[in-house]
């Protein structure tokens, strides 16, 4: 049935179109400007195909040149292991004879100078200890008119005492 129905259906449309023809005007291609004047559409796709093939080859050639630098780094690498390991094998070997026989400083003859021993400071009168003190007996004064100069003791005061 389904067919019928299809077969009956191109059947009337090829009974109107053979009564009727309408003329149906071909399809132009209009020209995309994308700049106008300048660049078309077509041409914008020719240099976009250019440059993607460019970049293919780009990649291709930084690939190959990566390639070729690797693996003349690993005969520069072959080449320069022998006398690299030769350098180093001799620099620690003078570096365990320079420890060995340390040399003596024989110091610089210009600058010996003899260096007097400094003198004390003087007694700082703040200092713990340094002011004596002085016990009075019953009835003295303790109001005296004398002041004993630091570290000598008073006429008469047999019992002076400094406290730390």
């Amino acid at each position: 049935m389904v067919h019928q129905a299809s077969s009956r259906g191109a059947q009337s449309k090829s009974r109107g179109d053979k009564s009727r023809a309408v003329p149906v005007a071909p399809l132009t291609q209009t020209k995309v400007e994308i700049v106008p004047g300048r660049l078309t559409e077509g041409s914008w796709t020719c240099w976009v195909d250019q440059e993607a093939g460019e970049k293919t080859v780009g990649d291709t050639v930084d690939s190959m040149i990566s390639q070729v630098l690797e693996e003349c780094y690993k005969v520069y690498l072959a080449r320069q292991i022998i006398p690299y390991t030769v350098h180093q094998a001799q620099e620690a070997m003078t570096q365990m004879v320079e420890w060995a026989f340390i040399p003596r400083d024989e110091g610089e003859q210009d600058m010996i100078v003899t260096i007097k021993e400094p003198q004390p400071c003087p007694t700082d009168s703040w200092a713990q200890g340094c002011v004596p003190a002085i016990n009075l007996a019953p009835g003295q004064c303790s109001i005296s008119p004398k002041v004993p100069p630091v570290g000598s003791t008073p006429e008469g005061q047999e019992h002076a005492q400094t406290y730390n």
